[in-house]
């Protein structure tokens, strides 16, 4: 190859740590500086994750907006925008990768006035929830967005219905993890449940994830309420970042479980960076969420053979065939999620090979090297790079 690397500009609100930034990581690790040289664009000035894409050695710009769309928010975001149109035109961007609903937004309306010539925008979840200005946005700025790519088929579609995106611009790229860090360690194990006070007998039953409502771990602890008297004690433990606004959880899980006097047995702690050790501790992964897109998270328990209890929604249903590599229960009914964790508990030893499924499964479809091998044809194709 000859001249210099393409410019490549990843736009996102913040960087925490979570599935999206996971995403976005990996994404830029895979891309051969020789062809690619990613900067990152941080609208707003809160990163705590910040030094896990330093030590990449990419250039990154922090803005200072206001994460929320309200009106009083409106002058910061403006301001960022023209900042944004400034230094695509400075950076030489040949090609923006958008995700979320913010940054995608400025960023690709920023792109199209810097002349940016290429974007691409993943979609990361079902957007139900988005009041519908959000999704007229949506549906236009389709029109100037080369490639759409969602994590899930149930992304997709759902993208379709509600924006109508084009067929011909849309492509599902089911998410990957790093099947080489995410294995089960049975000297983790035992280091997590000694930090934790447990016996060997113990069960223990974990979650991981942002404690939004959209995640519904308050769910999880209404169904242990209701769980019948088990031969094995049991804990629960819940690890996640609480941000703040209209989608914090942590104060309704944090009330059920006083409610219902779990304090003993339910316990609520932040993210930690060694998650692969925390999945191979739990006995039971659970995911109780009312929306996904399709989590990290979810593939990252099962590489660990993490046993897999889910909601029932439809990129769950993509992710686990109920009773071969997983368990799944009724979204939002803590009844029927009592009901299957019973089920599980009291028979942990006897799906051996449900656990061994659910890792072969996971290494065959859900490897980041296969959907970062995605990205960069997409981005060869669009620069007219060929293929190599």
């Amino acid at each position: 190859m000859t001249g210099s690397p393409r410019r490549i500009a990843y736009i996102l609100t913040a960087v925490h740590e979570g599935g999206l930034e996971r995403f976005t990581g990996d994404l830029i690790d895979s891309l051969s500086r020789q062809e690619f040289e990613p900067i990152l664009y941080l609208l707003t000035p809160s990163n705590p994750w910040l030094g896990e894409f330093r030590r990449r050695g990419i250039e990154i710009r922090v803005y200072g907006a206001s994460n929320a769309v309200r009106l009083g928010s409106l002058p910061s975001l403006f301001r960022v925008f023209l900042q944004l149109r400034r230094d695509f035109k400075r950076d030489g961007i040949e090609l923006v990768h958008t995700c979320d609903f913010l940054p995608a937004a400025i960023g690709r309306l920023a792109a199209m006035i810097a002349g940016v010539p290429f974007r691409v925008h993943t979609l990361h979840s079902l957007y139900e929830w988005f009041p519908k200005w959000a999704h007229v946005l949506n549906r236009w700025l389709s029109k100037y967005t080369q490639v759409i790519t969602a994590v899930s088929q149930s992304a997709a579609d759902s993208a379709r219905k509600l924006e109508s995106i084009p067929e011909s611009k849309l492509r599902v790229v089911l998410n990957g993890a790093d099947t080489e860090r995410f294995q089960p360690s049975q000297a983790e194990r035992q280091r997590i449940r000694q930090e934790l006070g447990l016996s060997p007998d113990d069960i223990l039953i974990g979650t991981v994830g942002s404690l939004t409502t959209r995640k519904g771990q308050e769910i999880l602890v209404e169904a242990m309420a209701k769980l019948p008297a088990m031969d094995r004690p049991w804990r629960v433990v819940i690890f996640g970042a609480a941000y703040g606004g209209p989608q914090d959880n942590l104060p309704e899980v944090r009330a059920t479980i006083a409610r219902h006097g779990l304090e003993d047995r339910v316990s609520v702690h932040p993210p930690r960076g060694d998650v692969p050790a925390l999945l191979s501790a739990f006995d039971v992964f659970c995911m109780p969420s009312r929306v996904e897109g399709l989590s990290l998270a979810s593939v990252e328990a099962q590489l660990c053979r993490s046993l897999s209890v889910f909601s029932d929604i439809g990129p769950f249903r993509e992710v686990v065939k109920d009773g071969w590599n997983g368990f799944l229960f009724r979204s939002e009914d803590p009844d029927s999620l009592a009901e299957v964790l019973a089920r599980v508990m009291g028979a942990l030893e006897s799906f051996e090979n449900v656990r061994s499924n659910a890792r072969a499964d996971a290494l065959e479809r859900f490897d980041k090297k296969r959907m970062s091998a995605a990205y960069v044809e997409i981005y060869r194709n669009l620069l007219g790079m060929g293929v190599r």
